[in-house]
């Protein structure tokens, strides 16, 4: 409370020249502004953002791999979309759209790392080591949902032009 009083104060003392921002989720913003009644005069005009839907937030998924340099094949797509949807029913208003994709990606990311370090041969030399390979993300990077197993019955095409038929469950 004492540094909303603050706020307030501010805001009235350099009202020419200062701006304040206030974000959050729908319910805790209420309360936030309820909490002092000089707010609500000061945030007159609230903008009010929608949720991302499972297309914007693959974009962000596939923006922030392209911008590291990683790949995704053909298809994985789909799945990730299908564990997008997972993630957000489990988290309902905790999710956090693209911040919570950012962590998805780290986690893949991990994942992956993980995943090659544990195949690869360590006495290749490091002119062999095909980066493709290593910068391209599997099924198996997807992290698993604490609540949900997630059955597809649709074929997944991997990099050996190989199809499998995919199940996520839990680890």
């Amino acid at each position: 409370l004492e540094a909303i009083d603050a706020l307030v104060k501010m805001a009235d003392q350099y009202q020419q020249r200062i701006l304040v921002i206030a974000a959050g989720y729908p319910h805790e913003m209420h309360t936030f502004i309820d909490s002092n009644p000089g707010l609500k005069s000061r945030f007159e005009s609230p903008i009010h953002f929608k949720d991302l839907n499972l297309d914007e937030l693959n974009t962000i998924f596939k923006d922030i791999a392209n911008q590291e340099g990683f790949l995704l094949p053909a298809g994985l797509e789909e799945y990730l979309k299908i564990y997008f949807s997972s993630v957000k029913n489990i988290q309902g208003k905790n999710f956090g759209n693209a911040r919570t994709i950012q962590k998805i990606f780290q986690t893949m990311k991990g994942n992956l790392a993980e995943r090659v370090f544990s195949q690869m041969d360590l006495n290749i030399r490091s002119d062999q080591i095909n980066l493709e390979e290593i910068k391209a993300f599997k099924l198996e990077d997807i992290p698993s949902t604490p609540q949900n197993k997630i059955e597809v019955s649709s074929p997944y095409k991997t990099n050996d032009n190989q199809n499998h038929n995919i199940t996520i469950t839990n680890h």
